[in-house]
């Protein structure tokens, strides 16, 4: 399931960054394309993030118990 998730996330920030780029070339205003590939950079990342978590938690314990 998070493997699909991640893959979502990575194909929706791809679509959000290409679309920022259509605009800014459409409209002519660079903040589009910056702030678009910004936000989608961000996404696929996250997508990216949530693929590569391994499948079974972390134990970390907080406070360590040596004298």
């Amino acid at each position: 399931m998070k493997i699909m998730v991640g893959i979502g996330l990575c194909v929706i920030g791809i679509f959000i960054c290409v679309m920022a780029l259509f605009t800014a070339l459409v409209i002519g205003h660079p903040n589009f394309a910056s702030l678009g590939v910004i936000i989608g950079g961000a996404i696929i990342v996250s997508g990216i993030a949530l693929i590569c978590l391994p499948n079974r938690p972390i134990r970390v314990p907080y406070f360590d118990q040596r004298p």
